[in-house]
């Protein structure tokens, strides 16, 4: 469609003239205002298909967060009102396209779970809610997330994300029985275009222990190897790397600028942390949950990957907005604080 601007009230009386003159319907088209249109419909490409692609682009909003939903008789405070909590945590759910969580244990699932419609959760995980809010209904929960060997890990989505893949695997090294471990969930993201996705690695590795988290971080980099491997497999080698998005995410028990986050994380190639620059703590000493002041620091990540080795090079990605989601204290619906990441197609 061409366009022609008429600003001339010489060429308007002109047009004027010639439509009543000729009657021609091209004419009888132009508007009597003080600037006036032609439009005439020709079989060319307009020039807003140049930019259609472009303007489908919007970021995805993502979260991560520690939500030490876990039953009071785990817990060295006995009682953190967890379904006072889980109604808090639910807060961060609200303009948020992918949510993954960790520490969700079983106490406060009801209330987490409870009406939720904006968002879908992972399948055969959503436990016992008809026992209420009581401590029946926390152990029965409690229970089913251990059988079902979920490590703590959760994650919320809205429906427009499809989950293509999902796949979990438990430590073989842990100090706890808590069966921790790693997902790797594969989605479509809508938001970035036609045949975007986005590969996710949530995870939740051990406190107190150094070299059961190098071993864990080693665990993850094998599962890494054969989730590619699996997907690469399952799709008959046709799975576009360029066009997927990567990323590695959770609690990792490590504070930033350590020499075991040098040695352990950031000797990882190819790995960025989006938050490398950010001072604030994420398990932090004004946080009236934490109960270990000298554990206090960033711990907590957002990776991004952009290669695995010489076989996969993935999606570039950029960090348009991150922040770290302070709460007042006393108020605080974690002993964490959660990470909230915007990301777009580099």
């Amino acid at each position: 469609m061409f366009v022609i601007l008429i600003r001339s009230s010489g060429v308007h009386e002109w047009f004027t003239r010639t439509r009543a003159r000729t009657g021609c319907s091209l004419f009888s088209s132009i508007s009597f205002l003080d600037f006036h249109f032609i439009s005439a419909f020709v079989t060319v490409n307009p020039l807003p298909l140049a930019l259609s692609q472009e303007t489908m682009v919007s970021v995805l909003k993502i979260v991560s967060f520690n939500t030490y939903l876990i039953s009071k008789r785990y817990n060295n405070n006995h009682e953190t009102f967890s379904g006072v909590r889980a109604l808090k945590i639910r807060e961060v759910l609200e303009g948020n396209d992918l949510c993954f969580f960790q520490e969700v244990w079983g106490a406060g699932l009801p209330e987490l779970l409870r009406d939720v419609t904006a968002h879908v959760t992972p399948p055969l995980r959503t436990p016992w809610l008809v026992f209420g809010n009581g401590l029946l209904a926390e152990t029965i929960n409690t229970a089913y997330l251990h059988i079902m060997k979920t490590g703590g890990l959760y994650d919320f989505s809205t429906p427009s994300m499809i989950c293509r893949y999902r796949k979990k695997h438990t430590f073989t090294k842990s100090r706890s029985k808590s069966r921790k471990g790693v997902e790797a969930t594969l989605w479509d993201v809508p938001q970035w275009g036609e045949g975007k996705k986005l590969l996710v690695f949530n995870t939740h590795l051990d406190p107190w222990s150094v070299s059961n988290r190098r071993h864990q971080v080693g665990e993850i980099l094998e599962f890494f190897r054969d989730t590619l491997q699996t997907i690469d497999e399952r799709s008959n080698g046709t799975h576009d790397w360029s066009n997927t998005g990567v990323i590695a995410l959770g609690d990792f028990n490590i504070k930033a600028d350590s020499a075991e986050y040098e040695e352990t994380l950031m000797s990882n190639q190819g790995w960025i942390d989006y938050f490398q620059d950010e001072l604030g703590q994420t398990y932090a000493t004004d946080n009236s949950l934490a109960n270990y002041p000298e554990d206090c620091g960033r711990i907590d990540y957002i990776f991004g990957v952009e290669r695995y080795g010489t076989s996969h090079r993935f999606l570039p990605l950029k960090a348009v907005s991150r922040s770290i989601r302070k709460e007042p204290v006393g108020e605080e619906s974690s002993d964490h604080y959660a990470l909230l990441l915007d990301l777009l197609p580099a």
